[in-house]
């Protein structure tokens, strides 16, 4: 059952960034002299050193969160997807390594970024111009409907990690009885797949968002 949703979970979330795709081809590329030029022709060092020490730590931040992301959801899915056996050995060691790592991230993560995802009026008349409850002239400062979902599924990611690592926490001590510690690990393996839905969509709309900044 586990492995159908993580596969139907999987799915989601590649027809999800293909349909953005679809609707936003060109984001990702702008047209120069007639030709499509694909963007970050820059090299790593250039970008760096472009980059302030604060714009430097952010990036740190992201790196290690995402590095974190990595680990955890591959010695996490891998046998639950292929092989069926419980987690263990040297795989559980390098989750249980992980997760506090992790946590400590996700807190920096939300320090250094929640002014920039955070809902503000330029959101509030973009959802008024989609659903025609108001007009604007070509002036008017509006937010993005991709800025828009990168922030609900920033925070939605977010509120997902308090019950999945509540979860395992809990889990670890004999309060519940070996029924509840049962419930907790199958809540734990459920929410970190709803997590980390929204953290790959939030990671791919950020990269967009920043693509499209980068044109301007």
């Amino acid at each position: 059952m586990y492995r159908i949703c993580l596969v139907i979970g999987f799915m989601l979330v590649l027809a999800a960034i293909a349909l953005h795709q679809k609707s936003m081809r060109d984001i990702i590329t702008v047209k120069s002299g007639g030709r499509k030029r694909v963007l970050m022709q820059k090299s790593f060092v250039q970008i760096i050193m472009q980059k302030s020490f604060g714009q430097i730590i952010v990036m740190l931040i992201q790196l290690a969160t995402f590095l974190c992301f990595v680990v955890l959801m591959v010695t996490g899915f891998y046998p639950a997807m292929f092989t069926g056996e419980p987690l263990s050995g040297y795989s559980l060691m390098l989750h249980a390594t992980a997760s506090p790592v992790l946590a400590v991230c996700l807190v920096a993560l939300v320090l250094v970024t929640a002014q920039r995802n955070r809902f503000d009026r330029k959101d509030w008349d973009h959802l008024q111009m989609r659903f025609s409850w108001k007009t604007f002239d070509e002036h008017s400062t509006i937010s993005s409907a991709t800025v828009i979902w990168r922030k609900v599924f920033f925070w939605l990611m977010i509120l997902l990690s308090l019950p999945v690592m509540l979860s395992i926490v809990l889990s670890m001590f004999p309060i519940f009885g070996t029924s509840g510690q049962e419930f907790l690990y199958h809540l734990h393996r459920y929410f970190t797949l709803l997590f980390v839905m929204s953290g790959a969509l939030f990671g791919y709309l950020a990269i967009v968002s920043q693509a499209r900044q980068s044109t301007r």
